[in-house]
C-alpha cells in the first residue's frame, strides 16, 4: 500500500469524523454541507428538547405534589405545562422530519423502479412541503390574532403559546428542504 492510499484512507477517516460532529472541513460538496448543518441543527434541538422536557417534568411533579401533599394546588403549573408540551411537540413533529420517523408508505415505495420512483418521490416531497408551508402561514395567522389575549393563570401573552406553531413550521421547512439537498427526490422515504 502506498502513501497516497493511506492519506486517502485518512482523509476519508477525518471527513466521516467531520460530519458526525457536524462540522465543514475544505473540500467538501454541498450535500456534504448541508449534512453537517443538519447535523447542526439536531444538536441544538436536542438540547433544547432535553430542556423542554425537565422543565414539564418538574412543572408536572409541582402540580402533583401540590394538590395532592400540600392540598393547594399551584394556579400557573396546569397552564406552564399546557405550553411546554405544545412546544414538546412541535420541535418533535420537526425533529422526526430530520430523521424520517413519521409513517410513510416504505414498502410499496421502496419496490418501485427508480423511474418511478423519483418521480414519486418528488410529488411525495413537494406534497409535504405545501402542507408545512401551509402549517407555517397558518401558525402566523394564528399568532397574529393572539396579541391582545392574556393566559388565564400566567402573566404573558397566548402569543408564547401560539409562537411554537410557526416556529415548528420553520423547523421543519428547514429540515425537509436539507433531506432533499441530502438525498433527493429518489432518497426520501
Amino acid at each position: 500500500m502506498g502513501g497516497g492510499a493511506g492519506r486517502a484512507s485518512l482523509f476519508l477517516f477525518l471527513r466521516e469524523k467531520y460530519a458526525i460532529a457536524g462540522k465543514e472541513i475544505p473540500g467538501m460538496t454541498f450535500q456534504e454541507k448541508a449534512a453537517s448543518w443538519e447535523k447542526r441543527l439536531e444538536r441544538v434541538e436536542n438540547w433544547v428538547m432535553i430542556l423542554l422536557i425537565v422543565l414539564l417534568v418538574i412543572v408536572t411533579f409541582l402540580q402533583v405534589f401540590s394538590r395532592y401533599a400540600l392540598r393547594n394546588p399551584f394556579f400557573w403549573t396546569e397552564e406552564l405545562a399546557r405550553f411546554l408540551f405544545i412546544y414538546v411537540c412541535m420541535l418533535g413533529i420537526a425533529m422526526g422530519i430530520a430523521v424520517k420517523g413519521h409513517y410513510g408508505f416504505d414498502v410499496l415505495f421502496r419496490s418501485l423502479p427508480r423511474r418511478v420512483k423519483v418521480p414519486m418521490g418528488l410529488i411525495l416531497y413537494f406534497i409535504m412541503g405545501f402542507f408545512i408551508l401551509v402549517l407555517t402561514i397558518k401558525g402566523f395567522e394564528e399568532l397574529s390574532s393572539t396579541t391582545n389575549q392574556v393566559s388565564v393563570s400566567l402573566p404573558v401573552t397566548m402569543v408564547w403559546s401560539y409562537v411554537a406553531l410557526p416556529a415548528g413550521g420553520i423547523l421543519m421547512s428547514i429540515h425537509h428542504l436539507l433531506q432533499f439537498i441530502i438525498e433527493g427526490p429518489a432518497g426520501w422515504r
